[in-house]
């Protein structure tokens, strides 16, 4: 068992030292540990150099056995022991706005409930979160937009509005509403969020059809460096309500008519059923 979590850590860390500190184990007994997993194994699961680690091809290929392997352990230690306590990991990766949820407080809740477990949180874009989670290199997902069904396991969280996110001093924060084909947008500068994001390519998919042109002041890839930007008078912005929830009052959401909307969906790897901990914490969403 301590042979496979050396393992996964340094895929992970994709650094020896890293490793070993995460583990609370000595670079030594780690370094000696893979050696005998490669030898073991009849082939070399990581490519060493000076400066890091990278996973070989067979090693990509144990890694995901491996994970498997370990989460099967602390699953039968929890069933013999008959205390019912989850205990483990749970790596979770999401988009950076999810205006049907509350992330943080579904999370506080569950550590509540299940104070033994870890999560781990992690933020990308969701084709690379879909491909992360199809991969066993992440428990769940919670993305927008479609999902690759043939992969994953869809699992529907609700529906999210879009807005033109203006300051309140802008002569726009007085509209009730606003269409994407108003004359009033086509001088107005935008920030843009990063270009392989799902929200992006809805967008642009709904200006493409009003015949907005976008003049694009600045693209980014934090929603906070988005939101700031709208405030400090930037451009303005196309985003869930959700992402400006914490700039107090100094921003306004303006509906668009028609409404864009986006699907928001965790996702689960088809390769095998949620395990336990993965479970808990999609009952608890």
């Amino acid at each position: 068992m301590r042979q496979l979590e050396y393992f996964i850590a340094i895929a992970e860390e994709q650094h020896f030292t890293r490793a070993a500190a995460r583990c609370h184990v000595s670079q030594s007994t780690i370094s000696a540990s893979i050696a005998a997993l490669e030898r073991e194994l009849g082939t070399q699961v990581f490519v060493r150099d000076a400066r890091r680690v990278a996973i070989t091809s067979a090693g990509s290929t144990f890694l995901t056995y491996a994970r498997r392997a370990l989460e099967s352990i602390v699953e039968g230690r929890q069933a013999i022991s008959g205390s019912g306590a989850l205990r483990g990991t749970l790596r979770i990766g999401t988009i950076q706005t999810l205006g049907v949820i509350d992330l943080p407080q579904v999370i506080a809740r569950f550590h509540r409930t299940h104070p033994h477990v870890q999560i781990v949180l992690t933020h990308d874009a969701a084709t690379a979160l879909q491909q992360a989670t199809a991969d066993d290199q992440l428990d769940l997902c919670i993305v927008d937009g479609a999902i690759d069904e043939r992969h994953l396991v869809r699992h529907p969280l609700g529906t999210d509005t879009l807005h033109l996110i203006v300051p309140v001093d802008d002569p726009l924060a007085e509209r009730p509403e606003i269409a994407l084909t108003d004359p009033a947008l086509a001088d107005r500068e935008f920030l843009d969020y990063r270009t392989d994001s799902s929200l992006t390519a809805q967008i642009d998919i709904a200006c493409t059809a009003a015949d907005l042109v976008r003049r694009v002041s600045c693209k980014t890839h934090s929603i906070q460096y988005l939101v700031d930007g709208i405030r400090h008078g930037l451009g303005l912005g196309i985003l869930p309500q959700a992402a400006i929830a914490t700039s107090g009052y100094n921003l306004i959401a303006v509906p668009l008519v028609p409404s864009l909307t986006r699907t928001i969906s965790a996702a689960t790897t088809r390769r095998h059923p949620p395990n336990p901990i993965t479970s808990a914490f999609l009952d608890s969403v």
